[in-house]
C-alpha cells in the first residue's frame, strides 16, 4: 500500500486545484485546526511533537522555539496554498496567515523582502473591503522589488487582480499599465502556456462587469490563430 503524503508535501498543493471541492476543504480545515492546535500549545515540548520534531525536545528553549516558529511557518504557507488553489478560491481567508509567513521573514531576515507572500496578501487583501490601500501597498512593494522569472504565474495572477483593484479605485492609467504588461509577457510567451491556464490567472470569476484584459482589442490579437490542444500543447494556425 503506497504511503500518503504528508500535509506539508509540496505535491498536495500542486495538486489541490485538481481534487474534488470537498477534498479541499478537507485539506484546509485540518491544517487550519493544526495551526490553531500547534499556536495553541502550552510548551514547546508538547509544539515539536505536534511538528514531528520531538528529537530536538532536548535543545534549549532557544533553539527550539526558533523550530515551532520555523514548522509553523511552514503550516502557514501550505495553508495559504490550499487556500489559493481552492475552489472557488478561498484567498481572501489566508491574509492572516500571509501576515504572520512574512512577519517570520522579517525577523530571520531582516531587510529583505518575500516577495511571492506579499504578492499574494496583495490578492487576499484585493478581496477584503476596506483593505484597498493595504492590498495596493502590497501589491507595489513587491513588484517594486522585482519577481523571479520562475513565479510567472504568480505575477500574471497577482498583476491581474491588481488591475482590477486600481480600477475600483478609480486609478484607470495605473490599472492600464498593469493591463499592458500582462499583454507584452503573453506578446513575447505567445505559447508559454495553454489560453485556458493563461485566462484562469488574470480573470476572477467573481468579477462583475467588464472584463478590460481580455477584451482588449490587441489581446483578442495576440491570441488569433492560437489553438489549446490539451495537456499543456498550445499550436498556432497562420
Amino acid at each position: 500500500m503506497a504511503e500518503a503524503p504528508n500535509i506539508l508535501d509540496p505535491y498536495l498543493a500542486q495538486v489541490c486545484s485538481q481534487l474534488p471541492p470537498e477534498h479541499q476543504r478537507q485539506l484546509v480545515d485540518v491544517l487550519k485546526a493544526k495551526c490553531t492546535d500547534i499556536e495553541g500549545a502550552s510548551s514547546t515540548e508538547a509544539q515539536l511533537a505536534m511538528i514531528g520534531q520531538s528529537d530536538s525536545i532536548s535543545l534549549p528553549e532557544d533553539k527550539r522555539r526558533a523550530i515551532v516558529a520555523s514548522g509553523l511557518d511552514q503550516c502557514r504557507w501550505q495553508l495559504c496554498m490550499f487556500l489559493r488553489y481552492s475552489t472557488p478560491s478561498r484567498i481572501a481567508e489566508a491574509a492572516p496567515y500571509l501576515k504572520s509567513v512574512l512577519a517570520h521573514f522579517a525577523v530571520e531576515k531582516p531587510g529583505e523582502i518575500d516577495v511571492i507572500p506579499l504578492l499574494y496578501l496583495g490578492v487576499a487583501l484585493h478581496k477584503v473591503p476596506g483593505e484597498e490601500s493595504a492590498a495596493l501597498n502590497a501589491f507595489t512593494t513587491a513588484f517594486d522589488h522585482g519577481v523571479d522569472r520562475e513565479s510567472t504565474n504568480n505575477m500574471l495572477w497577482a498583476r491581474g487582480c491588481m488591475s482590477r483593484l486600481l480600477r475600483r479605485l478609480g486609478k484607470i492609467r495605473e490599472a492600464e499599465k498593469q493591463e499592458s504588461e500582462i499583454r507584452d509577457w503573453l506578446r513575447w510567451h505567445k505559447f508559454g502556456m495553454p489560453k485556458s491556464e493563461f485566462i484562469n490567472l488574470v480573470t476572477d470569476p467573481d468579477h462583475e462587469g467588464k472584463d478590460h484584459i481580455m477584451d482588449h482589442p490587441e489581446m483578442q490579437k495576440l491570441f488569433e490563430g492560437v489553438v489549446d490542444m490539451g495537456n499543456g500543447m498550445v499550436i498556432h494556425f497562420g
